[in-house]
């Protein structure tokens, strides 16, 4: 609320803090509100695929890709989303840099995670179902190798090429 008002107020509008841009400040903010609903979006086959559900469902390497595909897209971009939010606030900072482009890029997988409940609460995603299917998928595979092994062991031809 108390952005919405400064946003209002306009450019050399005496908001109490100086050498903060407001206006800028929420740009960013937006920015990373947008990029966070992009990567959640953009990274969703990935994690719905087949292979993705048998063998990573469920082990902690969603965050890791997040943050490995977020760090990749802004150093081929070069954005830095920290260094941009500390020069709105007022502090001398020209160049991006390493540690920027990390924190940004864990900040956006921390954005997206919060996108992933807010599309969850939504009804838009739900966990409980990829969940299930990460199960039936593993099950699935574990009846093919299993009739495999049973074939290979009774010398019959393995059709189970699928």
């Amino acid at each position: 609320m108390m952005l919405a008002g400064i946003a209002q107020a306009g450019p050399g509008a005496d908001t109490g803090i100086q050498g903060v841009n407001w206006n800028e400040v929420i740009h960013i903010l937006g920015v990373f509100l947008v990029l966070s609903v992009v990567f959640e979006t953009a990274l969703t086959p990935v994690f719905n695929w087949r292979i993705f559900l048998v063998y990573f469902e469920g082990k902690g390497v969603k965050t890791p890709i997040t943050v490995v595909s977020a760090f990749i897209v802004f150093w081929a971009h070069d954005l830095d989303i920290v260094k941009e939010l500390l020069k709105a606030l007022g502090y001398g900072i020209h160049d991006a840099n390493l540690g920027g482009r990390i924190l940004t890029a864990f900040l956006i997988a921390g954005g997206s995670d919060g996108i992933f409940h807010i599309f969850t609460k939504l009804g838009i995603r739900n966990p409980e179902e990829r969940k299930q299917k990460a199960t039936e998928a593993r099950e699935e595979c574990q009846r093919k190798a299993q009739g495999a092994e049973k074939h290979s062991r009774t010398g019959l031809p393995n059709d189970n090429y699928s």
